[in-house]
């Protein structure tokens, strides 16, 4: 023990420790000791200056890509509503999109920074008219172009992360911005395509009751495509489980008019299809239904009159075609009446005056259909000198034009069938004058009118 002990090492006159052991290890390797401290000392150190020099350097990332979508969503909306600022516009998200799109090029970029560059392909798709609507630049392939990199990129962001529900979200609101931009170039094709997707992206959405509304939308753009292709009985069950889903959320929220706003102009829409396929039969339930909600609509807000004038007013139509005169006019009727309201609240709006005299013409004109032509020819004097006022008015209208033609033309046919030539052909030659000096189209928009002028007069 006592040469163990000269040598540093453990002596076995008592019980080793742990730190007994380490001791005697310390102080025999004292220099290897030594360097290996000094190089665990090192190494930490460079480790902390990495994680330093990381920290900033994500911190300096952060800030400039806090700075990119500051430019391109909060600069941009505060520039958007100035006249002229369309060109500015561009250019913002341009440059922010240099910025964005070079790193989502990086297949292991974060995902937030990859749903900011989606969010930044939307807005510019905006701004070059996916829809040609708003103040847009016109250009639609442009945009469809930009519509398309944004889901390259929400679907990559999809295919790494399944259950991201913001990835899924703007996925689905590209392949949305996608689907209108190729409707619009008539490329129904792959419209189709887009509404199928989309239809798949939604049906995994189902979770609250905004996703609920947009698997409604979705089944709607994909009836609407089937439609275009005529394959009847896919579009009518696609559009209809559409229709159901927005029942089951106006049920669940009657007072809310966005649900009862689409579920209203869903089955008109129906109908109107429906009528157009010459499937006449299945139409029925779906206006009569528009025009049903329509009523419940005006009961929580009277603001939506004019859509009430509008949806009786179609029903009128198809109650008319089908022979149904009496129901007719009282569909008709009733949109002379509202219309009438919003004229009498606004009483200098000339397109409101217009639309008054368009529903009294289509009233008289029912009347007529009915056989009762003596009240068909009252209803349509008063609709001919309202319209006629407008016309001193505009007389380079192409509306107005239009309807004093209509006016004309069937005011002339009730008195021609109550047997009152004499008043008939003076109506009809006015209106064959009109159109052999046609306003901006009115010939051929109106030929059947034309027509039947000169057969009143002939």
């Amino acid at each position: 023990d006592i040469e163990r002990y000269l040598k540093g090492m453990p002596i076995t006159a008592r019980p080793p420790s742990w730190r007994y052991l380490t001791k005697k290890f310390l102080v025999r390797n004292q220099v290897a000791v030594a360097g290996v401290s000094l190089a665990v000392v090192g190494l930490v150190s460079a480790t902390g200056f990495a994680l330093w020099q990381a920290q900033v350097a994500g911190q300096r990332f952060e800030q400039v890509r806090t700075l990119s979508r500051s430019v391109m969503f909060e600069l941009h909306d505060a520039v958007k509503p100035l006249q002229g600022s369309l060109g500015a516009r561009k250019m913002i998200v341009d440059k922010s999109l240099v910025y964005l799109d070079a790193l989502a090029k990086d297949a292991e970029a974060r995902e937030d920074v990859q749903l900011d560059v989606v969010k930044g392909y939307l807005r510019l798709t905006d701004i070059c008219g996916k829809d040609l609507g708003e103040a847009s630049l016109g250009a639609n392939g442009e945009a469809l172009r930009l519509a398309e990199q944004a889901i390259a990129v929400a679907r990559r962001v999809v295919g790494k992360n399944s259950g991201s529900k913001a990835g899924r979200e703007l996925l689905l609101d590209s392949l949305d911005y996608a689907g209108t931009a190729y409707r619009i170039r008539g490329d129904f094709k792959e419209a189709e395509a887009i509404a199928e997707e989309s239809v798949v992206v939604a049906g995994k959405l189902m979770e609250s009751d905004e996703n609920k509304e947009r698997l409604a939308l979705a089944l709607k753009n994909l009836g609407a495509m089937k439609f275009k292709e005529n394959k009847l009985d896919e579009a009518v069950k696609l559009v209809e489980r559409s229709l159901t889903l927005r029942l089951e959320l106006h049920r669940k929220d009657p007072k809310n008019t966005n649900f009862l706003l689409e579920l209203t102009e869903g089955e008109d829409w129906l109908g109107a299809e429906l009528w157009e396929k010459g499937r006449k039969e299945e139409m029925w339930p779906h206006a009569r239904e528009a025009y049903r909600l329509a009523k419940e609509w005006y009961g929580i807000d009277k603001s939506v009159r004019p859509r009430l004038a509008t949806y009786a007013g179609n029903l009128g139509q198809a109650e008319l075609r089908a022979k149904n005169y009496e129901r007719a006019a009282e569909l008709v009727g009733e949109t002379l009446r509202l219309r009438e309201e919003m004229a009498q609240a606004e009483p200098k709006n000339g397109l409101i005056a217009l639309r008054v005299a368009a529903a009294q013409d289509r009233l008289g004109y029912v009347y007529g259909k009915w056989g009762k032509h003596e009240e068909g020819i009252v209803i349509g004097e008063k609709a001919l000198a309202k319209v006629r006022v407008l016309q001193k008015i505009d007389a380079a209208n192409p509306a107005v034009n239009k309807e004093v033609a209509y006016a004309l033309v069937d005011l002339a046919d009730n008195y021609e069938k109550n047997k009152q030539m004499n008043k008939a052909c003076p109506l009809a030659k006015e209106a064959i004058e009109m159109f052999e000096r046609p306003v901006n189209g009115l010939l051929p928009a109106l030929k059947a009118q034309q027509e039947q002028a000169a057969a009143i007069v002939g």
